[in-house]
């Protein structure tokens, strides 16, 4: 295991997500990233002192970070700043008047989605329409040498690639006029970034086969997937043979436009921004405000399939079924590639109980993504909501084929033997998976679980990996938490030696059951907690306890019942509210589990815990982007909660990987998109 330190922009940080996707689950290696365009805080300069290497993004023009001045002796491997900025000549100043949002810091027309010559006539006053027609009869090649820009991008090129010994330059030349291997000028797309992350991984030792499964895993581009149009004069200049008379580009959430149309929304400013605001309500649970942005949203633009997908969740909340599998059909007709959309109309199609039709989406979200195990896992959980175990734990074996690293596979397969009667294969699984991955504390801790409930507690496991102490009212690390968030306990003082052989009263059946859970025994603890109820019917806590017993051994329907009846007891009270959601969520009930959770949430808004928590249900359910909006409200409170950030980054990895919209991770990272990048 070693620690890397990734310095540079946007282009670093996605081959830090790739690496820590693709290597780090197998190795165990830790990778920082360090931002080259803001100052160095001191956890930055501490990486870099600590790390074996440091791998640093190279650039024409001197960058703010300046790390001459610390003492770090690792040795450093070079990595390429990448362009293609000839195709866009007029690109890099963002429109001058181009508005921030706290949720879209870079805001609708920033760096990568700017044009220097339309910005000249906003300034001058030129009519929109009038600036547009001027534009379009633009011969750019006599207005600028495009042939010398060309030359002289890619002789710098050509110069960077030399000095960190790269090429990039022949993927570049070989491609740029018949595939769109850059999106704007600085952003790749799926093939230049897998080639620069190629030869970065090889650089720094990594088998040829963990590199051709980034290969292979890597089949949308990791960075934004907004796209800057291309002037058609210049893809005449340079014919482009993906650059179509009426080629049309995606523009953030909105959905996609000609050269024309984005030119004149980009002369009178427009953007939907009742979109971009409407799915920020929505990640931060505000339903109805969220749901009148969406609609207003899709009034000004109704091809929006982001707004349609948003507005289902919204809808799926809000209990309204038929509205929301309306709104997610939608989004598929209008982008009938796009994953998310598929696996979102799968859900709302379950909970709605129309589970063949479920099934249908979800398997095209697998052929669509043949290579990625989430989906696989998605699927999985569907069946076995369907009774079909059997069938689930093939999809699982399956993903754990495609990727035989990821820590969470081995946990659902092994919780999906158990409940299938398979006891010894879940054992079986959870080992395997504790020779194949490098951080795999949670599948020791679930295999711990595993013997406890089989009163093989005292049994010797091979030493696991080394974890953090996890301090209290910390989420765990993985999405389904295995144990619950502290609660509210009754006083309960140490029972004296005779009660434990005879105890008086529900409290001392609790104390009875509280010790049996710290020494594994789940059947005592259930036993004691059950005496403490009968007892005292209204005796909260014990429901709560019973509540985890049984979902542990997944018993749901029970757990569910439990955790309502504490409730039903004391409503007022957020903790019952949230073990609810964590109860649902073991079942698969997404929509469910996410109302609890947020009805927590409400009642108690500055439990930090709480979010994250939410964080992992929305995950678990394919939300990435609710989901990494709900860890920014987490780590907003405790910032430097090392659970809260690991959770966070290993979002961020799934991002990368699944090619979702990065606009909330990259306000939570504070990433403007201007020239520094």
């Amino acid at each position: 295991m070693k620690r890397i330190a990734m310095i540079g922009n946007c282009q670093i940080e996605a081959m830090a997500g790739l690496y820590q996707r693709f290597v780090s689950t197998k190795t165990g290696d830790v990778v920082d990233y360090i931002r080259s365009y803001e100052d160095l805080s001191d956890d930055d300069c501490t990486a870099i002192q600590q790390a074996d290497v440091i791998v640093e993004q190279l650039f024409d023009l001197k960058q703010k970070v300046d790390i001459a001045n610390i003492d770090a002796s690792a040795p450093r491997v070079y990595v390429p700043f990448v362009t293609a900025g000839f195709l866009w000549p007029f690109a890099g100043s963002p429109h001058p008047r181009n508005p921030s949002r706290p949720d879209l810091l870079a805001g609708p027309y920033g760096g990568e989605a700017s044009d220097s010559y339309l910005n000249r006539l906003v300034l001058a006053g030129v009519d929109p329409d009038e600036a547009v027609d001027q534009y379009l009869r633009l011969d750019v090649a006599k207005h600028t040498n495009l042939d010398r820009l060309y030359e002289l991008v890619i002789d710098r090129q050509r110069s960077r690639d030399s000095a960190s010994e790269f090429d990039n330059v022949t993927e570049i030349e070989r491609y740029f006029r018949v595939e769109p291997i850059f999106l704007s000028p600085y952003h790749p797309n799926a093939r230049i970034a897998c080639h620069l992350a190629d030869q970065l991984f090889q650089r720094l030792g990594v088998d040829r086969a963990d590199i051709d499964r980034m290969r292979r895993g890597t089949t949308i581009t990791p960075f934004p997937k907004g796209e800057l149009p291309i002037h058609p004069s210049v893809a005449r200049h340079f014919g482009l043979e993906f650059v179509s008379p009426d080629r049309r580009y995606r523009f953030m959430n909105e959905g996609s436009f000609t050269f024309e149309q984005f030119a004149r929304r980009y002369m009178k400013l427009e953007w939907n921004e009742p979109l971009e605001e409407g799915l920020s309500l929505s990640r931060r649970g505000e339903l109805d405000a969220a749901a009148e942005r969406l609609t207003e949203a899709l009034a000004i633009g109704p091809k929006s399939a982001a707004a349609h997908h948003g507005l289902c969740h919204v809808l799926m909340q809000q209990g309204q079924l038929d509205r929301a599998i309306n709104e997610a059909l939608s989004a598929v007709l209008l982008e009938p590639d796009d994953v998310a959309y598929r696996v979102s109309l799968g859900h709302v199609l379950q909970k709605a109980n129309a589970l063949d039709e479920a099934e249908h989406q979800l398997r095209a979200a697998v052929a669509l993504a043949p290579n990625e195990p989430h989906y696989y896992m998605v699927l999985a959980h569907h069946l076995r909501h369907c009774q079909r175990t059997g069938e689930a734990i093939a999809l699982l074996r399956q993903a754990l084929e495609i990727d035989p690293y990821l820590p969470n596979t081995y946990i659902e397969l092994a919780h999906f033997l158990e409940a299938n009667g398979n006891p010894s294969e879940a054992e079986a699984t959870l080992r395997q998976g504790l020779t194949q991955v490098a951080k795999g504390q949670d599948i020791r801790d679930c295999l711990v679980q595993l013997l406890a409930r089989q009163n093989r507690q005292d049994e010797i496991l091979p030493p696991g990996p080394v974890a953090v102490a996890k301090p209290e009212n910390v989420a765990q690390s993985r999405p389904d938490v295995a144990s619950p968030p502290r609660l509210p306990t009754p006083d309960l003082q140490p029972a004296p030696a005779v009660e434990e052989a005879s105890p008086r009263g529900a409290d001392g059946w609790a104390r009875i059951g509280h010790r049996a859970l710290e020494r594994g025994d789940l059947t005592a603890a259930e036993h004691a907690f059950r005496q403490s109820i009968e007892l005292d019917p209204m005796f909260v806590h014990s429901y709560g306890r019973l509540g985890y017993i049984l979902t542990e051994t997944g018993r749901h329907v029970e757990a569910i019942a439990a955790r309502q009846r504490a409730i039903d007891i004391d409503p007022s009270n957020p903790h019952w509210h949230m073990q609810l959601g964590h109860g649902l969520m073991s079942a698969g009930e997404w929509v469910a589990a996410e109302k609890a959770m947020r009805t927590a949430i409400t009642m108690a808004p500055r439990i930090a815990s709480f979010h994250i928590d939410l964080s992992h249900a929305l995950s678990r359910a394919g939300r990435l982007d609710d989901a990494i909006a709900a860890a920014r409200q987490g780590i907003a409170m405790e910032p430097a909660n090392p659970h809260f950030n690991a959770h966070f980054d290993d979002l961020l990895r799934q991002m990368n990987m699944l090619g979702v919209n990065e606009t909330a991770s990259q306000a939570q990272r504070g990433i403007s998109d201007t020239a520094a990048e």
